[in-house]
């Protein structure tokens, strides 16, 4: 809506990695969470260009692992937007939406890039063959950095859904965030099942929720 593409890079990766995929993407925003500092600084000091630094400073975090990053804080940023701001849609649904980067490739990262209709019909497509109902209340398991979270973050709001996300992958607290928010649907890598389903007892003991597969 604001003409920008959206590029979600692996957390996971190394400096010289993020730098890379910052300068061949022609980056001119980065949206961080300050508790990637350490990587993040170091990749900024490798791109050839300055760009903008935006920082989430997550209040539900250890803070004894965030530093600050950029001069701008997300919360701030988006005081800075224009109520009556007049957003166009794009002039042809194959215009990029999304660029995302491939991992455990042999040399750099190739780029991949969604068009708006892809996006579209992933999105929807997904409602119709999970059956997904309105006003669900969906777990966001698959990070943003793979496949744009499967295209989820688009559905959830088209159905007027509630998204919980989780900060980080620990079954302990997946368990309490289904029961805390009557989790009704989420999606995971068959490693995240095989630890869901493999949990210990002491993990999941006051779960009262039953898990359909």
């Amino acid at each position: 809506m604001t003409g920008g593409v959206l590029n979600t890079i692996n957390v996971r990766l190394d400096a010289n990695t993020i730098a890379y995929i910052l300068d061949h993407s022609e980056a001119k925003v980065l949206v961080v969470d300050r508790q990637l500092h350490i990587e993040v600084n170091k990749a900024l000091d490798k791109i050839s260009k300055k760009i903008t630094i935006i920082d989430i400073n997550d209040k539900h975090a250890d803070q004894s692992k965030l530093e600050k990053i950029g001069d701008l804080e997300y919360e701030d940023f988006l005081n800075t937007g224009d109520e009556n701001y007049d957003w166009k849609m794009p002039d042809d649904e194959w215009q990029a939406i999304s660029l995302s980067y491939t991992s455990g490739t042999t040399g750099n990262p190739k780029g991949v890039v969604y068009h708006h209709r892809g996006a579209y019909l992933m999105s929807t497509g997904s409602t119709v063959a999970w059956n997904m109902p309105n006003r669900l209340n969906f777990l966001t398991i698959v990070p943003m950095f793979h496949c744009n979270g499967w295209c989820y973050p688009w559905t959830v709001p088209m159905l007027n859904g509630r998204t919980i996300c989780l900060r980080n992958i620990d079954v302990k607290k997946i368990f309490e965030l289904i029961d805390k928010y009557n989790v009704t649907h989420f999606g995971g890598a068959p490693i995240i099942l095989n630890m869901i389903t493999g949990a210990p007892e002491a993990d999941r003991k006051n779960s009262k929720t039953k898990f359909t597969y």
